[in-house]
């Protein structure tokens, strides 16, 4: 009975095989791909020579263009890590100043600090002043103007 079953599967496969293969041939034309069943080459060995030689040629600008962009984009990249490098040797330089101005501040002694605010204070006490009077003369100088557009222009 197995042999049977073989037979018929094998008989089954070849069908659909062979019902398939002319679609796929058909799609395959379509798409423009070459005939599985090609036919020999009409044209002369040195006019197909010619034709393979120009699109050896077509082939080869198509890969030199390429190589330049990856090489342009390779130089891109290399000036880009360049720059992150030298951007991150100036903020290491950086850090250990900072390192060094906030050892030194530790170092300072409280009373140091405490005196050093007090000698601020009136300093910025006066800019205080200052920013406030800024401020109403700003606001007075401004609703005079509005006053005087009101008035003038009907």
């Amino acid at each position: 009975m197995l042999p049977i079953i073989e037979a018929l599967l094998a008989a089954i496969g070849s069908i659909i095989i062979g019902g398939v293969a002319p679609v796929i041939e058909a799609i395959a034309t379509a798409l423009g791909a070459p005939s599985l069943k090609s036919k020999p080459s009409s044209q002369t060995y040195s006019a197909r020579l010619r034709q393979l030689t120009s699109l050896l040629e077509k082939s080869s600008a198509e890969v030199d263009k390429i190589l330049r962009e990856l090489a342009s984009v390779t130089s891109e990249r290399a000036e880009s890590i360049e720059k992150l490098e030298s951007e991150l040797a100036r903020l290491e330089n950086k850090e250990q100043s900072i390192r060094a101005h906030i050892a030194t501040l530790e170092r300072t002694p409280v009373a140091v600090a405490e005196h050093f605010a007090e000698l601020l204070e009136p300093i910025e006490r006066a800019s205080r002043r200052r920013d406030f009077k800024l401020f109403v003369a700003g606001v007075v100088v401004t609703t005079i103007i509005s006053i005087v557009i009101k008035f003038l222009l009907p």
